[in-house]
């Protein structure tokens, strides 16, 4: 029942954070065809319903229909829907691009260029987070290969030395000690593996 509520509990935010990391990855390529549909002149709001019919980015799309759903269905401007949708965005990255959107536009700045630059930074960003991953790989399979691997075969090699001679180990027997650590074995792998999950970023 502990673990049912807990599940239950952070359920909500591991929903949230998934979502917010696919978004992220999502926003360069969002931006960059963003950028290339305000190039063509049309006007901001056309913008955003252009991408949205798009159906190109699964999440990102997401934040962007709900700019245009606030804008037919509740009636409001370009830029009172854009920071409505940016109070409650779980992405950061998706805030700052609508915050900043609000201020070109409001000002009468060049959006296609306010575009491209945020274009660019993203891709810069999106390169470097998957070249930290791609180094850091190899650190978690090294911690994998010592923790996972070598460290349950000693175990294994220990108990079954042990098991004959009728030894004990915190006062509990060879084969409840072996049973125990198998369990423990398996919980550190799922724990592993949803960790490089978390760690490593979306397709």
């Amino acid at each position: 029942p502990s673990f049912i509520f807990l599940a239950a509990y952070n359920y909500p935010k591991l929903e949230s954070y998934g979502r917010k990391r696919i978004i992220d990855d999502e926003m360069p390529f969002m931006i960059t065809h963003m950028a290339a549909v305000a190039g063509s002149g049309v006007e901001p709001t056309q913008v955003f319903k252009i991408i949205a019919e798009s159906q190109d980015y699964k999440y990102v799309n997401k934040e962007i229909a709900r700019v245009v759903s606030k804008i037919n269905l509740y009636g409001y401007d370009l830029l009172t829907a854009l920071k409505e949708v940016a109070r409650t965005t779980p992405s950061a990255k998706v805030k700052d691009l609508f915050n900043g959107m609000t201020s070109v536009i409001s000002t009468g700045g060049d959006l296609k260029l306010y575009l491209e630059k945020k274009a660019d930074t993203a891709m810069t960003e999106y390169k470097l987070d998957r070249r930290k991953f791609a180094e850091a790989a190899g650190t978690y399979a090294d911690i994998y290969t010592g923790l996972l691997v070598a460290a349950p075969l000693i175990f294994g090699v220990m108990i079954a030395i042990m098991a004959p001679l009728g030894g004990k180990l915190f006062g509990l027997g060879m084969e409840a000690v072996g049973i125990a650590g198998l369990i423990i074995i398996f919980i550190l792998n799922i724990v592993f593996l949803i960790f490089v999950n978390m760690a490593q970023p979306s397709d």
